[in-house]
């Protein structure tokens, strides 16, 4: 069958990004069903996300790739156009979660979940979601206390933006980087009840002298020895 020139037949490749003979049939076959499966999982992703992660992990930690092409993340963007953050996202929920949890709180609010244990490596664990309280915004203002699993996507975002930006951890020892997001979360909330929620507080951490500097920004001279009289009483977990 001939075509026209500057075209391709439909379904062909380019030399550059032709199929490499398959080396293991068996191997081929599996790819070409995971891939099957994956492209319809994620025609209904709110409902599918969970076995989309499972099947995306078995491309990857089976190596099911390998049949076609040189790495996982080639796999993705050729055959399922899916970035490779968002690919693993979906991935480290299958790792973290089990699929009744997974389910009932939505692919939106298990992306924050990940983001917060993230930021808080040291303190908490999936185990410990049902335990954990963040800080939140209350309607009436000032902050208050809520059970992380109750917080809305939005709200478990900002609490880890809150620790993100406060603890500049580097390479500091892992406890001690535990102590500082203590401290900062701590220092967080106590300025927010103060009403002096503008105040700027960053933990500066490193590996050869620790986490012993606390940068504060943002204060007025007026509200100087308020905001520190806080802060002291925070670091001494008052």
């Amino acid at each position: 069958m001939s075509t026209k020139p500057g075209r391709r037949a439909q379904g062909a490749r380019s030399a550059k990004n032709a199929l490499v003979p398959a080396r293991d049939k068996g191997l081929a076959k599996r790819l070409d069903r995971a891939t099957a499966e994956i492209l319809k999982l994620q025609r209904t992703i709110e409902e599918s996300f969970y076995k989309l992660g499972l099947r995306l992990r078995e491309v990857r930690d089976e190596r099911l790739y390998e049949a076609r092409y040189e790495s996982f993340e080639e796999y993705l963007e050729k055959e399922v156009a899916k970035s490779r953050e968002t690919a693993y996202r979906y991935i480290r929920v299958v790792e973290t979660f089990q699929e009744e949890f997974a389910l009932e709180k939505g692919v939106k609010k298990l992306g924050s979940y990940l983001r917060y244990l993230k930021a808080t490596p040291e303190d908490d664990g999936p185990e410990d979601l049902p335990k954990i309280e963040i800080s939140v915004r209350s309607p009436r203002g000032g902050m208050v206390k809520k059970k992380i699993t109750e917080a809305s996507a939005d709200e478990i975002d900002l609490a880890a933006r809150a620790v993100e930006a406060r603890v500049r951890s580097g390479a500091a020892p892992p406890g001690e980087a535990a102590l500082a997001r203590r401290f900062a979360s701590a220092a967080f909330d106590a300025l927010d009840r103060a009403n002096l929620e503008k105040t700027n507080v960053t933990v500066e951490c490193s590996k050869k002298h620790g986490c012993h500097v606390v940068a504060v920004s943002n204060v007025k001279l007026a509200n100087a020895a308020r905001t520190f009289g806080v802060l002291a009483r925070a670091a001494r977990g008052k």
